[in-house]
């Protein structure tokens, strides 16, 4: 009979927070049907002796099996191979012979010990390609504005949303980064928790709140990074926008104006009075040397 242990998925990423003490490589793979997936990953928890191996099937978690020292014990019915240790800084493989379609999945790997929390790692996420496989095809990114209503002077105050868009791209192996001013920034983020289908094709949308000072500054400049897997590599695409001039900014430009306008009008102003000067001194000098009978006088 195959045992199977199902964990909610909620569950396990709430333990995901910890995974900087779990290693787990590659992050992504593709693999043709026939051919064998190799899953590493380590701890660096003392004390910690067992590794447990999970499949994301949808919304669950479905436990493959785990390792309790050098001791592997898969699951029944299970067509996996565990390998390795599971002793602090040890490496613990995850081996997956003869990949069919039914492969493709997220696997993690967890590092736990009897009556303690589980630690997971980042998962992998492994795409089963077929004997025909589809064209590899990268992300178009788009980069969407607030929308109108959103930026109106009324609600000028509230926090502005940029969507970022990413269309058109298999597999669905993408990441996505936000930056203001090229500082990656996480909060007021909210991706997709996956990629929908559509066809041969996938698409993921993600969203950032930012405060309303920060769009309305035309020297703030937002960017959305979507990182690909493309069998080889990850690929960074990505779209970039500027704030819009605030109502601040241009109360400034006016003063800025005015004030420039007023120091050329005073400069021209003193330029005048110095020419005056000079043509009154003119005249005066002349009118002193002139000799009078010049003038009409005897």
């Amino acid at each position: 009979m195959v045992v199977l242990l199902f964990l909610s998925f909620a569950a396990c990423t709430a333990l995901l927070s910890a995974g900087e003490k779990v290693k787990q490589t590659p992050s992504d793979m593709l693999k043709k049907t026939g051919e064998t997936a190799t899953i590493q990953c380590s701890h660096s928890i003392e004390g910690y002796n067992q590794m447990l191996w999970y499949k994301n099937v949808e919304v669950q978690m479905q436990f493959l099996g785990y390792m309790s020292y050098s001791n592997a014990l898969p699951e029944k019915g299970v067509d996996v191979e565990i390998k390795g240790s599971a002793s602090v800084n040890e490496q613990c493989q995850l081996i997956i012979p003869k990949l069919n379609l039914n492969s493709s999945a997220l696997y993690y790997c967890a590092a736990r010990t009897s009556n303690a929390e589980a630690y997971f790692g980042p998962g992998t996420r492994l795409t089963v390609l077929g004997e025909t496989p589809k064209q590899v095809n990268p992300p178009k990114v788009t980069l969407l504005k607030p929308s109108p209503q959103e930026c109106s002077q009324q609600k000028k105050k509230k926090k502005k949303t940029l969507v970022c868009v990413a269309t058109g791209f298999y597999p669905d192996h993408v990441s996505v980064v936000w930056q203001v001013n090229q500082v990656e920034e996480h909060t007021g983020v909210a991706t997709d928790s996956r990629a929908l289908r559509s066809g041969d094709y996938y698409s993921i949308s993600s969203r950032l709140r930012v405060p309303s000072s920060q769009w309305f500054n035309s020297h703030t400049t937002f960017k959305c990074v979507v990182n690909f897997f493309n069998g080889k590599e990850s690929v960074a695409y990505e779209a970039e926008m500027k704030g819009e001039k605030g109502w601040d900014q241009e109360d400034a430009m006016t003063r800025d104006n005015f004030l420039k306008i007023w120091q050329s009008a005073k400069l021209s102003y003193a330029v005048l009075i110095a020419k005056s000067c000079v043509y009154a001194a003119f005249l005066f000098f002349l009118l002193r040397n002139i000799p009078l009978g010049f003038l009409g006088e005897k």
